[in-house]
């Protein structure tokens, strides 16, 4: 880790000085672009050709073009066949500024501008990487089910699995599971996940979805920019700046399922360099999720004979049942320092309660959930500077399966910092910066069982002890115009962490531009992506612990040699025959002398802790998964309508994380070699130590096997566990068309393959490693937007597949949804919504062990100003 920082300061020292060398003198241009009512132009080329100068407005409409040299420019303005002229004045130091409304009819495929696959601003026909973007007029539409995933549900590319109302997983190109963490997912720079799992927890989302100014979907890894469990793909969420978007707004929604939503957003300005907002909202909704105690919604419950193709019981019913309730409020305060230079400060709160989530040892349920997050951000027209916190405190999660609670106590702080310099007059662009993380973990109950230990006794609930470790990285991006239609794009980054070796992820892409609006880009990755904490340190229990300090009791009779039963004492504390000999097995850790099982005429009973846990454990040998692709895409404009988007794929995936396997019954033999057979004391007899052994498997049978020892040698029974395996390649293409019929009627469509082929596994486990998505999958959607009224029909489909996670295996039936969003504004404040998921009510389930989902209709009315 030393190396690393100081390669960090050392890359960071070089790149302040190629920014900053010879350019005391040198001005800027900054400044914003409307189309009448103030509507911004997103996508609009602004380039001073003599300086070979040139950028993009953003999704707000503003840009910023750095370093000018003092004196007289002429700027040119292009948005698809408009194109204006404007002459600016730059003085030595100062920035100059460029406001104007133009009346332009754009095209809406023009205004496409992204982010995400270069972390600065360009045309979507120029970006290296298949992105797709939602932009912020149809959020605007769709806002009201408060569900961010949906957003997504007919973007190419993009596979929303929903398992309840809250519970989705979002991914691409295959390879899904529950609690999915394939996609990065950034909101303006900060990540939302869970750190203990790396999944995202979409019910605690602190903002109203219209506060969104764009979603970017960039498809393929993406580790090169954005680092580990970007390995399919990032979904980078920008919200409204204060500045632009104020006013107020305040929406009630209602409907099936008891729902009642609650949003309000409010923005505006604090002072004379000052702008602010404040959100928040309240949902309260009942579910799809019913409880499973000796039931099943579909197919059977599971037995001891029906293990597939079954719904695992639950020990435990849903408490609260049917009754989600979310609240949450952020604040966002902006200091702007001329045009150019962006100081924000924000934080949010979100409390969840409710919702259940699929996981890899059976459902858990969300009861007591607070999540607090703080990001605070410098911008420059070269530099960015990042300081943002994810906490999460989870005083209650329910785990079904058992009934146990596991609490969690999670902190995740990130620094980043990141620069971009043109060179050679706009044909070279570097984008570089570094990263730095720090998580801490801790699943104490404090009102929960005291956990059994040999040297110290705790209350962890899902690891052995708290955690703390730490994350750097560094990352560049250089894009060299060969020539007016030629780009190549070079990328890499170095990710250094206390938990795995360090990663270098390379990328490479040539970009060639038939012209204006056509591109075609062939792209090299490889991208990784890191066990998360459950995977390496899991330590939670999957059924109730067993007492061994209350056992039938052995003997040898000393005739025959044979094990008989104890003469006189029909039961025996074996942690009582290791103190015999004066040593401490941990059978019982809380034993002192005479205690023991209620013997006649001898003594009373004396209560005996179960100390003996059955647990499901990670593996903190586990290495990174890794994938290598090679991808040709296309992006095009056609006739200034027609957006269309195709993407051939083919990759490598090697060294697969299993999810939770049995220890012992598979091909892979030991699935975790760390926690091997049983270790009693070495202090122990000859005689002692047969006899203990003798009992414990006359008492367990066959999984006497399991019996291992754990972390500080307290006997255990090790059920299950992860490892790595397998390598897989997988193929797919990607389609997309969204055609602008006329100013008011849209369609959209969008298609997806994906195939997959074994290469490496073991015997018996080609029905584990599954990519639990559909070979085909289709949407399409027809829109209209008036001035007063937008409607929207889409139909979303996808083929049969098989599912395969943890205790969840089985079919998934093919299935169509249709969904209806409509809107009406009754004047320039008042507003009417309607908003129809699965119209049809046709019930059916996206995962198995999903919930079986059906209609959910919802209204809303909305009052802005």
């Amino acid at each position: 880790m030393r190396q690393a920082t100081r390669a960090l300061v050392g890359f960071l020292f070089g790149f302040l000085m190629l920014t900053t060398a010879g350019r005391a003198a040198d001005g800027r241009l900054a400044g914003r672009l409307v189309a009448p009512g103030d509507r911004p132009l997103a996508g609009v080329e602004v380039a001073i050709e003599a300086l070979g100068l040139v950028t993009a407005t953003d999704a707000a409409g503003e840009f910023a073009l750095a370093p000018v040299p003092p004196g007289s420019h002429v700027v040119r303005l292009q948005l698809g066949g408009f194109v204006e002229s404007a002459t600016v004045e730059v003085a030595d130091g100062a920035a100059a500024h460029l406001d104007r409304e133009l009346d332009w009819e754009e095209a809406f495929a023009e205004t496409i501008t992204v982010f995400s696959a270069s972390r600065r601003a360009e045309r979507v026909t120029e970006a290296p990487a298949a992105v797709t973007i939602v932009p912020a007029a149809r959020i605007e539409r769709e806002a009201a089910h408060g569900q961010l995933p949906k957003l997504l549900e007919f973007t190419p590319g993009a596979q929303v699995t929903q398992s309840g109302v809250y519970d989705f997983n979002f991914n691409t190109r295959g390879l899904n599971s529950s609690l999915n963490r394939r996609v990065a997912v950034v909101i303006d720079g900060r990540e939302p996940s869970v750190p203990f799992l790396g999944a995202q927890e979409w019910a605690a989302v602190s903002f109203p979805l219209d506060d969104l100014e764009q979603v970017e979907f960039v498809r393929g890894p993406s580790a090169a920019l954005y680092g580990a469990n970007a390995s399919s793909g990032v979904l980078n969420l920008l919200t409204r700046r204060p500045r632009g978007s104020e006013g107020g707004l305040v929406r009630l929604t209602g409907g099936e399922m008891s729902t009642f939503n609650a949003d309000a957003r409010w923005a505006g300005r604090l002072g004379e360099h000052w702008w602010g907002k404040a959100v928040g909202g309240l949902r309260q909704s009942g579910d799809f999720t019913v409880s499973r105690n000796g039931a099943a919604e579909y197919t059977v419950p599971c037995s001891a004979a029906v293990t597939t193709d079954c719904l695992p019981q639950e020990a435990v019913g849903l408490d609260p049942l049917d009754d989600n309730e979310v609240a949450f409020a952020s604040a966002r305060a902006d200091r702007y320092f001329g045009d150019a230079n962006l100081l924000t400060f924000e934080g949010g709160w979100a409390d969840v309660s409710g919702p259940v989530f699929q996981t890899g040892i059976g459902r858990v349920q969300l009861v007591d959930v607070e999540r607090r997050w703080f990001r605070g951000n410098f911008a420059t027209p070269h530099w960015n500077f990042l300081v943002a916190a994810n906490l999460r405190d989870a005083p209650e999660q329910t785990a079904l399966a058992t009934g146990n609670n596991l609490a969690l106590d999670e902190e995740s702080w990130k620094g980043e910092i990141q620069a971009h310099q043109d060179f050679a007059g706009g044909r070279v662009r570097l984008v570089g910066g570094a990263s730095y993380r720090d998580d801490r973990i801790d699943s104490n109950d404090d009102n929960g069982r005291v956990r059994p230990g040999l040297f110290a006794r705790s209350r962890q609930t899902l690891i052995f002890e708290s955690l703390k470790t730490d994350f750097s990285a560094f990352f560049a991006q250089l894009d060299w115009s060969l020539s007016d239609q030629l780009k190549l794009v070079l990328a890499g980054r170095y990710d250094d962490s206390s938990l795995h070796d360090p990663e270098f992820s390379p990328k490479g892409s040539l970009v060639w531009g038939i012209n204006h609006d056509n591109s075609l880009r062939l792209t090299y990755n490889r991208a990784f992506q890191v066990p998360n904490y459950s995977e390496y340190f899991l330590q939670a229990e999957i059924r109730p612990a067993i007492n061994l300090g209350a056992v039938p009791c052995f003997e040898k009779d000393p005739a025959t040699g044979q094990f008989v039963p104890c003469v006189g004492r029909p039961l025996v504390n074996l942690e009582e025959l290791c103190a015999l000999d004066g040593e401490v097995c941990g059978f019982d850790t809380d034993f002192v002398p005479g205690e023991g099982p209620e013997y006649p005429g001898l003594r009373p009973a004396v209560e005996i802790t179960p100390d003996t846990l059955l647990l499901a454990l990670g593996n903190a040998d586990l290495e990174v998964e890794t994938v290598e692709t090679w991808e040709l895409g296309y992006t095009g404009i056609l006739a200034d309508r027609v957006f269309v988007t195709a993407d051939y794929y083919r990759s490598e995936n090697d060294n697969f994380i299993t999810d939770l396997l049995p220890q012992l019954g598979t091909s892979l033999g030991r699935v975790n070699p760390a926690f091997g057979p049983l270790q009693l004391p070495d202090g122990l007899s000859a005689e002692r130590r047969e006899q203990i052994l003798f009992i414990l498997q006359r008492i367990l049978g066959p999984t006497f096997a399991l019996m291992s020892n754990n972390v500080d040698g307290v006997p255990i029974l090790a059920l299950a566990s992860y490892s790595n395996f397998g390598s897989v390649d997988t193929q797919g293409v990607d389609l997309g068309v969204d055609w602008a019929i006329d100013g008011r009627w849209s369609l959209a469509l969008a298609y997806s393959w994906f195939d997959f082929e074994i290469q490496d596994s073991r015997p018996g486990l080609d029905r584990l490693l599954l990519p639990n998505s559909p070979e085909s999958s289709a949407s399409a959607s027809l829109s209209y937007v008036g001035s007063r009224f937008d409607a929207s029909l889409g139909y979303r489909w996808s083929d049969a597949f098989r599912w395969s996670v943890g205790p969840f295996q089985g079919e998934v039936p093919d299935y169509g949804v249709v969904d209806l969003i409509g809107n009406f504004e009754l004047d320039e404040h008042w507003s009417l919504g309607l908003n129809v998921s699965n119209l049809l009510d046709d019930e059916h389930w996206e995962s198995f062990g999903g919930d079986v989902l059906g209609r959910r209709a919802l209204g809303s009315v909305t009052f802005r100003w």
